[in-house]
């Protein structure tokens, strides 16, 4: 199976009003810096302190303390794992996730991250939401990451037994493919909260047919 890895790092959710930024960020472990053990091998986001996965899928934990371990030939160092070399934005550490896999071999196939806020959301502020994301070597190179990643702000923990895409509209979401392999690129937006949203879940919520890969083949990239 061919797949596309997408790393996210640096998630930022801030509640603004007209007159006033309140500067907290409400998403814990933003970096993924705490850890309850350092990742050793795919598969590991749990590993990562407060974020899960929400679907059967298995989204990646990569950080600089897997450095020299070579008990795996799934390294998940950081700056240089099986995905390609990329430096964490701050810190040491960075998840992975797959947003689009090759529909004749494995259809609808995602993975998400989640986790629960500090707080929960106000009904009527407004909120802004920042990430950034980077492309893994491979089908960034021509071909580019999908669209549609996003931000998905809910009341309750989405969730499913299985590994296709969850059916939710993310409040904040990339509208083209990212195709640096270098550098992070920002993904932000605003939204005003309905009251009681305290779940943010990050990933592609498009099916395979709403989905933009690009212009080649599929082949493994680092996401």
């Amino acid at each position: 199976i061919t797949m596309m890895k997408q790393i996210t790092a640096g998630i930022i959710l801030i509640a603004t009003t007209h007159i006033t930024i309140y500067a907290q960020n409400l998403v814990p472990n933003p970096s993924f810096e705490t850890y309850s053990s350092c990742p050793f091998d795919l598969s590991q986001l749990s590993f990562a302190t407060s974020w899960v996965s929400p679907t059967a899928a298995s989204p990646d934990y990569m950080n600089a303390c897997n450095s020299g371990n070579c008990a795996s030939l799934n390294q998940v160092d950081v700056p240089n794992s099986i995905f390609g070399a990329q430096a964490a934005l701050t810190g040491n550490a960075y998840a992975g996730v797959i947003t689009y896999n090759d529909p004749a071999s494995f259809p609808e196939y995602r993975e998400y991250i989640q986790t629960q806020l500090v707080s929960n959301l106000i009904a009527g502020v407004t909120y802004a939401v920042q990430f950034y994301a980077s492309c893994a070597e491979g089908p960034c190179d021509p071909m580019g990451l999908s669209n549609g990643l996003g931000a998905y702000l809910s009341v309750t923990a989405p969730s499913s037994a299985s590994y296709m895409s969850l059916p939710y509209t993310p409040q904040v979401f990339s509208a083209g493919t990212i195709n640096s392999t270098t550098t992070w690129t920002l993904i932000s937006g605003t939204f005003v909260a309905a009251g009681g949203e305290r779940y943010i879940t990050i990933g592609n919520f498009n099916d395979d047919a709403a989905t933009t890969v690009g212009n080649g083949p599929i082949t493994p990239t680092k996401f």
